[in-house]
């Protein structure tokens, strides 16, 4: 599910990051991410931005998706991601998570067009 800025219907959504739910204090695992539709990287913190867009524009017109999706912010990890398809976030590694779309900065854009990335 979506998150939302609505309390009511944001506490009928569990959630880890909640201090108000049982928390885990050591999650583990290798998760692959290759049968993801959407895996979007970003070389910055645009999600509040990315949430906006995503639950107005895109996931209407692609709902398949909002199951689905994938999406690192910050730190800018775009090339490293591009090149090796691994995300750790905490204890958790995806692989196969090679972004579909790479969003930055004409440099970023720039380094991954050099390493063959961008079309």
């Amino acid at each position: 599910p979506e998150e939302t800025d609505d309390d009511a219907q944001r506490l009928a959504i569990p959630s880890l990051s909640q201090p108000f739910y049982d928390n885990v204090i050591d999650v583990r695992a290798t998760v692959s991410a290759k049968d993801v539709e959407f895996i979007l990287s970003t070389a910055g913190n645009w999600q509040f931005a990315l949430r906006k867009l995503l639950a107005q524009t895109y996931f209407p017109a692609h709902p398949s998706v909002q199951g689905s999706y994938l999406i690192t912010t910050s730190p800018p990890i775009s090339v490293p991601q591009m090149r090796s398809g691994l995300v750790k976030v905490g204890n958790i590694l995806y692989t196969d998570a090679q972004p579909h779309v790479a969003i930055g900065p004409l440099p970023l854009m720039n380094a991954l067009n050099n390493l063959g990335f961008a079309n």
